[in-house]
Order: C-alpha cells, then structure tokens, then sequence
C-alpha cells in the first residue's frame, strides 16, 4: 500500500548499492502510529491492546529521521502534512483520536476499533492490488 509514497519519497533509494547504507539497510523505519508509551499507560488490561499496539493496523512506513526524532511521543504531525497526498496511509484520526477518548474508561476499544479498521483498509488496497493476479 506505501509502494508509490516510497517510491517517491526514496526514489534515489538502490537497496543494491550497499556503500550508501549507513547503519541501516533502507532509510525508512516503521512507526507505530499510537505509541506503545502511550498504551503502556492506559490503566488497563492491556492484553487486546498490545496485540493492536503491533499489528500492521497501528504502522506506517515514515522516514527513518523522522522516526528517531519523534521517538515514542504522541507527535503526528508527519501524518497531518502528508494526509491530503498520502490519505491511505497518513489519515490516522481515528486512531489518534483514539488518545484522549482511551484515557478515560473504555480501556482502549476505541484505539481496537480504529486500528482495526485501517487494518481493513490497508488489507482491502492489497487484496485490489492483487486481485487480477488470482484470476489467472
């Protein structure tokens, strides 16, 4: 589904050319869209949380600087600046609304719920992509 934004965003990126590689094979890194601080500190059984804290639902493909910089924050303003280009992939409010509401009882279901359905998405683009393949 990040296919064209990395295409774009690293075209001069060869994973061939291992002498520009610095201490990392690809310059990109997968960020966890709600942070994994953030769930840690949901007064809750955090059981289901932490099943769709890593579920490919709660990531995005970000440049790897970026990544590092923001660390383990709530800081979404990569996603925002790049949600009109990107939306497949950058539109995250559900799940970063999900921050405020999840503080208060409903131990975390709305950030579930959110990450479950970008999860969908995400399946539903791939399945589209690959939909002409399985009728060979």
């Amino acid at each position: 589904v990040q296919a064209g934004f990395l295409e774009e965003t690293f075209s001069d990126y060869d994973p061939a050319r291992k002498d520009l590689w610095a201490e990392y094979n690809r310059p990109w890194d997968y960020d966890h869209i709600m942070p994994q601080s953030v769930v840690n500190r949901w007064a809750h059984d955090t059981t289901d949380n932490q099943a769709w804290l890593w579920c490919i639902g709660n990531f995005a493909a970000i440049p790897l600087e970026e990544n590092r910089s923001k660390n383990d924050r709530e800081d979404w303003q990569y996603y925002n600046e790049r949600k009109s280009r990107w939306p497949e992939i950058f539109d995250v409010e559900q799940i970063t609304s999900s921050y405020k509401e999840d503080n208060a009882d409903d131990g975390g279901l709305s950030f579930r719920s959110a990450v479950c359905k970008r999860f969908i998405k995400l399946y539903t683009k791939l399945y589209e992509a690959i939909e002409p393949l399985l009728s060979l």
